[in-house]
């Protein structure tokens, strides 16, 4: 949940955030959300010398302690300042890593398996979800007796599965192997000797009640999973965290930002994956970019609101689908084989039209927009830019106030930074 906002210009850096969050604990031995917890600090300092900041959303705990108290056992474990934000990103990484070795940080002993066997868990719901996702296509096949289809779902489910873990989605580009995130560790090794295939046993018994599995398909669904623990695939959860790290390291002369998500460390190896980064340079002097819930703020900088612009595309495409259905039918009346012709470009048109449309629309009014915010924000100093990323926080802030939705919550932190100082701020109620 939660809300953040980062803008940076060429000199300066701003980073502010609401105070909710989504803590976790263990009940029973498995994972339990608590929703919406109101007044945590989700901003902090990294690196005063350079200064390189940092601010959480989503998960606002580490294996159940608190991001601040990691982030400043990090601080203290830094011999010196970090020469870049990647490089800070890079050294944090190392020491998550390894945080449940470090008896700076209050984790628990067996975070590395509780973690490992909510990994499992999660994957394993992720193939559930493919396995639903694929029924109504597969009600298509009518021939075979029900245990046969099931056990036909189930490997192109995996197959399916097997090609979003390995690779990322490029489109119509070739597909390209997801990135490695670690090498295997002794510890690891030993872990997943000891545990992995009782936790897999019990995720498939939890996620697939008095349902049998092939061996083919829980093998190759065993062995996905392996694979998948040292690249950046994460299955969905709620067991992560956002991460968005900027500022200044001592070699930077334009501000930087490393946006990650983190899930949690696993016997010396920890499973994050990289979102986005980026540096201001004279070809793009600004930059403005919400995280987590911020649909009222991207509706501001692009011009509507993702689930509107999804609904009006979807729109679109009914209302244009039973024109040219209409239009194919009639032109058939009179020449089948042209409208047979005619039929690829129908279907051009109605993939391509509404999206073009809608896309010079946004495209006029981001234009504009980023017109007058270059105005303001190319030049200003970390105070002016603080200033106006609290006003954009503020829509949504305003919105969930408005329909009662505690997940984004004030009061609004604010790290201004230039190079060499950083300044806090909080505009409480």
């Amino acid at each position: 949940m939660t809300c953040e906002v980062l803008v940076m210009n060429l000199s300066a850096v701003a980073m502010t955030a609401d105070s909710a969050v989504t803590m976790t604990k263990r009940v029973n031995g498995r994972l339990s959300a608590i929703q919406h917890q109101p007044g945590v600090d989700k901003v902090f300092l990294l690196d005063d010398k350079g200064p390189v900041g940092l601010m959480v959303y989503g998960g606002g705990d580490f294996g159940g302690c608190p991001w601040g108290v990691a982030f400043h056992a990090f601080r203290d474990a830094q011999p010196e300042p970090a020469k870049t934000v990647v490089a800070a990103t890079q050294a944090l990484v190392a020491f998550l890593a390894v945080a449940d070795e470090d008896p700076r940080m209050p984790l628990t002993p067996d975070i590395s398996e509780f973690n490992l066997h909510v990994y499992v868990f999660y994957a394993v719901c992720r193939f559930r979800e493919i396995i639903e996702s694929m029924k109504e296509a597969d009600q298509s096949v009518v021939h075979d007796a029900p245990a046969a289809k099931k056990i036909s779902l189930h490997r192109r489910a995996l197959e399916r599965m097997n090609q979003e873990a390995r690779f990322y989605d490029m489109g119509d580009e070739p597909p390209m192997p997801r990135a490695k995130v670690a090498d295997p560790s002794e510890r690891l090794n030993a872990m997943m000797e000891r545990y992995f295939i009782h936790f897999l046993d019990d995720a498939l018994e939890n996620v697939f009640p008095n349902e049998l599995m092939t061996s083919d398909v829980k093998v190759g669904l065993g062995a996905l999973i392996i694979e998948t623990f040292l690249t950046d695939w994460i299955p969905p959860s709620p067991y992560r965290s956002g991460l968005v790290i900027a500022g200044f390291g001592q070699d930077d002369r334009t501000p930087s930002y490393v946006h990650l998500e983190v899930f949690g460390c696993i016997g010396g190896v920890l499973k994050y994956r990289v979102l986005g980064l980026g540096r201001t340079n004279g070809e793009d002097p600004l930059f403005v970019q919400g995280f987590a819930q911020s649909n009222p703020i991207t509706a501001f900088l692009r011009g509507a609101d993702p689930h509107f612009q999804a609904a009006a595309m979807l729109g679109l495409r009914h209302y244009l689908g039973e024109s040219l259905a209409q239009l194919y039918l009639a032109i058939a009346q009179k020449d089948t084989k042209l409208a047979e012709a005619l039929r690829p470009q129908m279907i051009d048109l109605l993939l391509r039209v509404p999206e073009l449309g809608l896309d010079v629309g946004f495209g006029a009014y981001q234009h504009e927009l980023h017109d007058k915010l270059r105005g303001m924000l190319e030049t200003a100093n970390g105070a002016a830019l603080g200033a106006h990323a609290e006003r954009l926080l503020q829509f949504a802030v305003l919105r969930h106030e408005l329909t009662g939705d505690q997940t984004v919550a004030k009061p609004i932190t604010t790290l201004q930074m230039i190079k060499g100082n950083a300044q806090f701020r909080s505009n409480a109620p």
